[in-house]
């Protein structure tokens, strides 16, 4: 077995650090390595009218039983591909909360409570507890959840994402806190095990929408409405109320999903079985969603150019699928679903 895993990689080098800096109170300016890392030992706050700029290889440690860091005014993180920014709290032992407008690129967040507006992208959320986004949007990131509690992913988007969860853990979508959920070209993995599995939530007039997406795993829910648009299902969706539209059922056929390389093989039914965007019916407020250009690693989508998309966060590079040394000639055929349905392969076993 190849030992090679194509992911999305979050460099996790350390930049020279030459001090630490204890926070609380108002912050502003610009955090960088010469005072890394800065440890909150009580609520911080980035005050309205100012900014805080926080540089590459910057790492920020919650210390404090119950705090929040608090961007009233913006945080803008500015990690790279080399040197990125890691914020982290304890999870479950404390109430760790990172709240406000934030914009990030290449950022790791562990074991917090999150709400957030603006835009996170290249980041790895890591055992959180909580993420809410308040009108922002998370791309070509990570959630991956490998502890023994559940994850709430409330509202907000989740576009050319990879959703990983492992044994003892659970995904749930909307709260009665949240609200409508998106998630567009993502790839969501729920294996067996799961404590909850997938989409639930005690509360009402809350949504999940997939589009051009892939969702493995068993999952149960009392979400008002669920619709998956031109996506991929393999195991267990039960809704109320579910919507399936153009939504093929089968096992889309990673590379090497025991090495967590959830690329798409070239015979995958999820190639090209996209569409560039589509109208939701369902949607509140109504609307349609697109395609984005790029995949999880920043390849061009639609891929090769003037085809359709393909399924999940990972573009291949075939028009069609076909068996290994056949030549793809057509668009993999679809199922539309009016109604809800129940789906019993035991998709988790092949996936541990």
């Amino acid at each position: 077995m190849r030992t090679t895993i194509c992911v999305l990689i979050i460099a996790v080098a350390t930049a020279c650090l030459a001090d630490t800096t204890f926070v609380s109170g108002a912050v502003s300016g610009v955090w960088d390595t010469s005072g890394s890392p800065y440890i909150l030992i009580d609520n911080t706050t980035i005050p309205d009218g100012e900014t805080l700029v926080i540089g590459p290889g910057v790492d920020i440690i919650f210390e404090c039983a119950f705090c929040d860091f608090s961007a009233i005014g913006p945080l803008i993180i500015n990690g790279d591909s080399v040197f990125s920014v890691s914020i982290r709290g304890s999870g479950y032992t404390a109430h760790h909360e990172l709240n406000g407008y934030v914009e990030g690129d290449y950022c790791i967040f562990e074991n917090l409570w999150m709400y957030f507006g603006g835009e996170i992208k290249n980041s790895l959320f890591r055992n959180m507890i909580f993420i809410q986004s308040l009108g922002g949007i998370i791309k070509e990131s990570q959630v991956i959840n490998d502890s023994s509690h559940s994850i709430t992913l409330a509202s907000g988007r989740f576009v050319n994402c990879l959703i990983n969860l492992k044994s003892e853990s659970s995904l749930i979508c909307g709260s009665e806190v949240g609200g409508n959920i998106y998630l567009v070209n993502s790839t969501i993995i729920i294996p067996s095990g799961t404590t909850s599995g997938a989409m639930y939530m005690g509360g009402f007039f809350y949504t999940a929408y997939y589009f051009n997406s892939i969702f493995i795993g068993e999952a149960e829910t009392d979400l008002e409405e669920v619709g998956f648009y031109y996506s991929l299902v393999y195991g267990t969706p039960v809704s109320l109320s579910a919507i399936f539209v153009d939504t093929i059922q089968g096992l889309p056929s990673f590379l090497e999903p025991d090495s967590s390389d959830y690329r798409l093989s070239d015979s995958s039914i999820a190639i090209g079985a996209g569409t560039t965007s589509c109208f939701m019916e369902i949607m509140r407020p109504g609307g349609s969603a697109s395609a984005p250009s790029i995949d999880i690693l920043g390849n061009p989508r639609p891929n090769p150019l003037g085809s359709m998309p393909d399924l999940g966060c990972y573009e291949n590079a075939l028009a069609f699928p076909a068996p290994i040394g056949e030549t793809p000639t057509s668009r993999p055929s679809s199922i539309t679903i009016s109604s809800c349905l129940l789906y019993t392969s035991d998709a988790a076993d092949e996936l541990d």
